[in-house]
């Protein structure tokens, strides 16, 4: 047989290369020649080819589907694009109606939504009329006309019923997550929110934190030390660092901006600026903002803002850091400089529908008003510098400020005028909606004698037009009326809330009237009358979906249903010890509201030290006021120090007790499993494990050091004593009880089996058994399902059942008698050591 050339198959594909060459060489020769031709068409009329596509091409009746539509060749601005198209459509009883005319983009496609209306198959022909090319593209020279054309047609089958075919929904996440998010689980958006502004602006106080899974529990995800704190030691005695309270806070102005947490390191000298991964704890940055435009700035607040264009779309993150009317932005991922604008207009600043920064200016001697934002503000800048250019539009709508310093008044894009009899001053700003303003100020707390509340609309071509301006007859003489710190008001219940000091009611007002509309009667404690309308951070209240809540210094937190003012629920937060000398129950102002749950955080204006004991953060019901949990000793409440934030469904704090960050959230579990290899039949096989906390501050070294074998995972009902225990070295709660164990098993013929559950103890270990009655290998699974605290965890592992118990003694074969008796085994030894000399005495004589 002869060997085939292990060449040949090479020498072949050689052969097939060496073609394939001369025929690219001609082929590029053609096209070369091709190439030397006139890029334009002489003018005149060409045929046109126009485009359609029904997506998709089956649907259910009533349901929407997308006509896609267009011509082939584009076209260049300024021509936008190709217009007066139609679509033909017949359907299946015959009918027939035309759709449009419509116009394309300069892409020369375009696109509308169509119901079809009964079953069966519709038809559509796309008609694109004869139009000139106004700007040379594509070959086409300025003046060629395209010739009217159609498609052919296109199908739609439509069916009585069935649903479409979406995507699948990412369901929320079961376990631990981490950013950045896949931006296909869009889904997640409802428990990602961004806590963007701490500082006070009109209507976004943020008391309201939408967008977050509202932790359950008091669980301690990680902590972080911000400055020296804690007991001072030693001579000192009972005292203990200072915390900042008062004006020297110490963790001012927090904000998280897409998971990143940017905090200031100092209060006073070099302002370092840190940013941490709020879901790791991790330290991503910390520098001088502004250190590399030659500036020392603080944070001022966080933007997220979605930019779409004809190229471009997508989301941009800033942390902004403000110089009197100059504004600087930066990348809160690593603190890089990003762009300036000069000339920004001072006013109310909101948050527009797609993040965009507004400043609302109102002038109210002169009655003008006037609109600005950050988006339009570059956008119109670089329309400015491009001038005639046709191509300004395009080139504005590509996102490119990095790097440039501009002039921030092309960004006004609406100026209106007001009447001037309006008094008073801005309260209440809604975006494209209305504001509200009076004459009701501080003055130190003296009481109202004229109050005056009016309404503008800010509607898009309504700007300025008075909505009502009206005096608010006086409830009661003697009293100072103002609106709460958080300027609480309820678009869906078409009112804002007013407050009276002394007296501690409520009072709602309709914006569309400024007619009152109901007030509380309920009883607020005195104390309250030092917070309702003094300090943002201790009188704020807050409307939230039905409920207007309200707590400061008085230590209860009311819930009042916005329908007519009626107390829905009160939440004492008692004062067991007395440690806090000011009342029978802790101030608690309130810190947000968010996932139907309200958070409140014992504050006080300058603790006295020793500090009081104790001091709680609270999580209350809002459906009911019930308690969710309470930890008492956490406390995470300053006035000058920066309030609690909560952002990615984690809640941020600064705790006094030790001047540390607390992070809280639901965190990561780890549960391990084991079993013995092999066991016999019939004998009892032990399933014992651990389940761990697995939260980024169970690895710090402080905590290995007290927890080397791990912190153990622990119910909902112990969590609070638990954490003080693990993250404020308070006495260990030797009662806690660990969390529930779910011990499932399939056995050697793939039968499932619920063998039962256990629950872990306070050193985080389990224990169960079951007698296997088959042999055979069992697959042993241990399931946590989560709580309050944790996501759940699992693990699995095997164990052999044999085919005899080992508690059956084995009873050993008879032995052969005398067979290996001393002179036999002498005889062998002789034998064997015979064998040896043999072998050695040959090798030697070969040598």
């Amino acid at each position: 047989m002869l060997k085939k050339n292990k060449y040949e198959g090479m020498i072949k594909l050689k052969k097939i290369n060496h073609k394939l060459i001369v025929l690219a060489a001609i082929v590029i020769l053609t096209l070369s020649s091709v190439a030397v031709l006139p890029l334009a068409f002489a003018q005149g009329t060409w045929p046109s080819f126009p485009v359609l596509s029904v997506i998709p091409d089956e649907a259910a009746v009533g349901q929407e589907v997308l006509l896609s539509y267009g011509i082939t060749p584009q076209t260049a601005w300024p021509q936008s694009g190709w217009t007066g198209l139609t679509i033909s459509v017949t359907a299946p009883d015959g009918s027939t109606e035309t759709l449009g005319p419509y116009n394309t983009d300069t892409t020369g496609l375009g696109g509308a939504v169509y119901i079809p209306t009964m079953a069966g198959t519709y038809k559509f022909v796309c008609n694109f009329p004869a139009q000139e090319v106004e700007v040379a593209v594509a070959g086409l020279e300025e003046g060629t006309t395209l010739s009217g054309s159609h498609t052919p047609e296109i199908e739609l089958i439509v069916t009585e019923g069935g649903a479409r075919n979406y995507f699948p929904d990412t369901p929320l996440p079961d376990e631990y997550w981490v950013r950045p998010i896949d931006a296909q689980n869009r889904e997640w958006y409802t428990i990602s929110g961004s806590w963007l502004d701490t500082t006070y602006i009109q209507a976004s106080y943020n008391r309201f934190a939408p967008f977050n899974d509202g932790p359950e529990t008091g669980h301690i995800l990680w902590e972080m030390v911000q400055d020296v704190g804690g007991l001072a030691g030693g001579d000192r005695g009972w005292n203990s660092f200072e915390d900042g309270d008062a004006y020297e806070g110490k963790w001012g102005n927090p904000m998280v901006i897409a998971g990143t947490l940017i905090g200031r390191r100092y209060v006073r000298g070099t302002t370092t600026t840190y940013a941490v991964n709020v879901r790791t704890g991790e330290m991503m940055w910390e520098r001088v903002l502004g250190d590399d435009i030659g500036l020392e700035l603080a944070p001022a607040f966080g933007q997220v803002f979605y930019w779409t264009t004809m190229n471009n779309h997508g989301c941009y993150a800033y942390l902004w850091a403000t110089q009197g009317n100059t504004w600087h932005a930066f990348d809160p991922l690593t603190g890089r400089w990003e762009y300036t604008m000069e000339n920004v207009p001072r006013g109310s600043r909101v948050h527009g529908p797609n993040g965009e920064i507004m400043v609302y200016s109102f002038d109210m001697d002169e009655g003008t008003m006037s609109v600005w934002n950050t988006t339009a503000a570059y956008y119109d800048w670089q329309l400015f510098l491009e001038g005639d250019d046709p191509q300004a539009v395009y080139h504005a709508g590509r996102w490119r400020p990095i790097g440039q310093t501009f002039d921030a008044q092309y960004g006004t894009t609406v100026t209106a005028s007001f009447p001037t009899n309006l008094i008073g001053s801005v309260e209440v700003v809604i975006p494209l909606d209305k504001v509200i303003g009076s004459n009701m100020e501080w003055a130190g707390g003296a009481a109202v004698q004229n109050p005056q509340i009016w309404a503008v609309d800010l509607r898009p071509g309504h700007e300025g037009d008075v909505i009502f301006n009206k005096a608010w007859p006086l409830p009661e003489a003697g009293v100072h009326y103002d609106f709460p710190g958080s300027h609480p008001f309820s678009v869906k219940h078409d009112l804002f809330i007013i407050t009276g000091k002394e007296t501690r009611r409520h009072y709602a007002i309709s914006m569309s009237t400024g007619n009152q509309l109901w007030a509380t009667t309920a009883f607020e404690p005195y104390n309250n009358a030092y917070s309702n309308v003094y300090f943002q951070y201790w009188g704020q209240s807050v409307c939230y979906e039905d409920i207007l809540i309200t707590a400061g210094f008085g230590g209860v937190a009311t819930g009042y249903n916005l329908d007519d003012g009626s107390m829905r629920w009160q939440y004492e937060a008692g004062n067991e010890y007395g440690e806090f000398l000011f009342g029978n129950d802790w101030s608690i102002p309130t810190g947000f509201t968010s996932d139907g749950k309200g958070y409140f955080f014992h504050t006080e204006h300058s603790a006295i030290d020793p500090k009081p004991r104790g001091a709680p953060a609270i999580c209350i019901d809002l459906d009911n006021g019930g308690e969710v949990w309470r930890i008492d000793g956490l406390r995470l409440g300053t006035r000058w120090g920066g309030q609690p934030i909560i952002a990615d469904s984690v809640i941020l704090g600064f705790s006094t007790y030790d001047n540390t960050i607390v992070a809280l959230g639901k965190g990561p579990s780890q549960l391990t499993v084991t079993t013995p290899q092999v066991v016999g039949k019939g004998q009892p096989v032990q399933v014992s494990g651990t389940v761990m906390d697995a939260s980024p501050g169970t690895k710090d070294p402080e905590a290995t050091l007290r927890f080397p074998n791990g912190v153990p995972a622990i119910s909902d009902a112990d969590m609070s004593e638990w954490m003080l225990y693990v993250y404020k070295q308070r006495p260990k709660p030797e009662s806690a009880m660990g969390v529930t164990v779910k011990i499932e098993a399939v056995d050697p013929e793939m039968n499932y089996m619920n063998l039962g559950t256990t629950t872990s103890d306070v050193n985080g270990n389990y224990g169960f058994s079951f007698k296997p009655e088959k042999e055979g290998t069992y697959t042993i699974m241990a399931t946590f399902e989560g709580s309050g605290a944790f996501y759940g965890s699992s693990e699995t592992t095997y164990v052999t059942v044999g085919g005899v118990s080992s508690g059956t003694p084995i009873e050993p074969e008879e032995p052969i008698a005398g067979f290996l008796t001393t002179e036999v085994v002498i005889l062998l030894a002789v034998v064997v050591a015979a064998i040896i000399g043999i072998g050695a005495y040959w090798m030697l004589k070969r040598k």
